[in-house]
C-alpha cells in the first residue's frame, strides 16, 4: 500500500503523491471498466450498456446514465466511441468545462432525492452507503465519520443541508481533496515534515484505509462481460 502511495519512489508520501495515486488509480479503473463493459473494438449501443446494466446486478439510476450517455452522443444515433465511452464513465473527471457542468447538475439532482433542490445529511449518505457495499471498504465506519466531516465542510452556512452553490464549489473545485488528504497526512505525520515516511505509515496507515475504497489497489475485477 505504501508503495502505492509513493509515486515518485522516495520513501516519502506527500499530498501530491496521493492526488496523482488517485488520479492514476481512476484512470486505470476506468480503461479497465470500459473494457469489462464493451471488449469490442466496435462502437458501443446504448442497448449494449443497458443490458450490461441489467446482468450486472448494479444498483443504478437509470434516467441519470441515459441523460449522461445522451448528452456524450454528440452524433444522436445512440453509439459511442471509445474515446466517448470513456469519457462517458469519468465525466467527473472531465477537463471539458461542459461535460464537467453537466456532470454537477446531474449528480446535485441525483442526490437530492426529496427535489426541494438541497441535500441533507441522510441524501448524501445514500450512495456513500452503496459504495461501501459494493466496496467492502475497511472500517466503514470511520469512513462515515470522515463523510460526515466532508459534508459539514461543503456546508459553507452551516443549516445541516447542502445547496447547489455549495455542492457545485465542492465538486468543482479540487482544491477541497488536497485539503481533505493535507488533513490526512498531517495525522500520520509524527515529526511535523509534511510528509509520511514508511515508518510512520506503518504507525497509522488507518487514515488512508477510510480514504481509499479496495479498487484503488486492485484493477482486475471479475465484473460480466458482454460478448
Amino acid at each position: 500500500m505504501f508503495e502505492s502511495l509513493d509515486i515518485d519512489g522516495d520513501e516519502k508520501i506527500s499530498v501530491k503523491d496521493v492526488l496523482n495515486a488517485l488520479r492514476d488509480g481512476e484512470e486505470k479503473r476506468i480503461k479497465n471498466k470500459a473494457i469489462e463493459i464493451w471488449p469490442s473494438s466496435k462502437d458501443i449501443h446504448w442497448s449494449n450498456y443497458s443490458e450490461y446494466l441489467n446482468r450486472s446486478g448494479e444498483d443504478v439510476n437509470y434516467d441519470f446514465e441515459r441523460k449522461k450517455w445522451t448528452f456524450v452522443d454528440r452524433d444522436e444515433n445512440d453509439f459511442l466511441s471509445s474515446e466517448q465511452f470513456t469519457q462517458f464513465l469519468s465525466l467527473e473527471n472531465s477537463q471539458n468545462p461542459t461535460l464537467k457542468s453537466f456532470w454537477v447538475q446531474e449528480t446535485f439532482a441525483s442526490l437530492d432525492a426529496n427535489n426541494d433542490s438541497s441535500v441533507s445529511q441522510e441524501e448524501f449518505l445514500i450512495p456513500l452507503k452503496k459504495l461501501v457495499h459494493k466496496e467492502e471498504i475497511i472500517d466503514a465506519e470511520n469512513w462515515f465519520t470522515a463523510q460526515l466531516d466532508k459534508f459539514n465542510s461543503i456546508d459553507a452556512d452551516k443549516d445541516k443541508f447542502l445547496s447547489f452553490d455549495e455542492c457545485e464549489k465542492w465538486l468543482m473545485n479540487d482544491d477541497q481533496s488536497s485539503a481533505f488528504i493535507e488533513k490526512i497526512i498531517e495525522e500520520s505525520d509524527t515529526n511535523k515534515d509534511t510528509l509520511v515516511s514508511f515508518d510512520e505509515f506503518g504507525e497509522n496507515y488507518e487514515p488512508f484505509l477510510i480514504l481509499l475504497p479496495n479498487s484503488f489497489f486492485s484493477y482486475d475485477q471479475n465484473d460480466d462481460n458482454l460478448e
